[in-house]
């Protein structure tokens, strides 16, 4: 189960522009990612993860927008990492470049932003569990 991280610069950390990137990017990591359908590498849009933060006060930043996505290395994964994560920072751009009037207003007229996507691929487990909280028989 990939993670992303989404660091933003305040200055658009509440524009719609970020609502609409988080809500599209589990679908572009699952697309660039995943491996053949049925392998360990194989992934849904539902299987990702999306955790968005704005730089604070104390935070030294480049980049307006830094997006971290952290999965597990299989061996169909990373054989071409280069061009799956070429292919994120892809969609990512054309996405930005699709809202750059709005990004040029929240920016406060600047001219240009400034983003980065990393792939991190690791040896890794997932594993996960579901409780049932209440019993719904009676005593």
């Amino acid at each position: 189960m990939p993670h992303v991280d989404i660091r933003v610069n305040p200055k658009i950390s509440e524009s719609g522009v970020i609502e609409r990137l988080v809500e599209n990017m589990p679908t572009i990591v699952a697309e660039a990612l995943s491996t053949e359908l049925g392998t360990e590498g194989s992934l849904t849009a539902e299987e990702i993860d999306v955790t968005v933060q704005s730089y604070g006060s104390r935070d030294i930043y480049h980049h307006d927008i830094g997006i971290m996505i952290i999965a597990n290395d299989y061996p169909a994964r990373s054989q071409n990492l280069k061009e799956r994560a070429q292919t994120i920072n892809d969609r990512v751009e054309k996405f930005l470049e699709n809202a750059k009037l709005a990004l040029h207003i929240q920016m406060e007229e600047r001219q240009t932003i400034k983003c980065y996507v990393w792939v991190l691929l690791a040896k890794g487990e997932f594993k996960e569990f579901t409780r049932l909280l209440i019993d719904n028989e009676l005593p």
